[in-house]
């Protein structure tokens, strides 16, 4: 996972497996991220696993259900 911030958006890659494991930790990192710096546009960018996750959907859900910001899953 690599995680870098440009030009008002944080980027999010995702080369692991999308796993409960590596949600809960990606989920801890951006919302962390989001509550520091007030961060609106983020993208996920989805290398190599299924962008239809359903781990994935539900993080996307609680991400709109505590934030007003923008979140792109590629």
């Amino acid at each position: 996972m690599n995680i870098f911030y440009t030009n008002e958006t944080l980027y999010v890659n995702l080369v692991d497996h999308i796993d409960l494991d590596s949600l809960t930790t990606l989920k801890k990192r951006i919302f962390r991220i989001i509550n520091d710096y007030d961060i609106d546009n983020i993208i996920i960018n989805v290398i190599g696993g299924d962008k239809k996750n359903p781990l994935l959907k539900e993080f996307v859900s609680e991400y709109y259900n505590r934030y007003n910001g923008k979140l792109v899953v590629k």
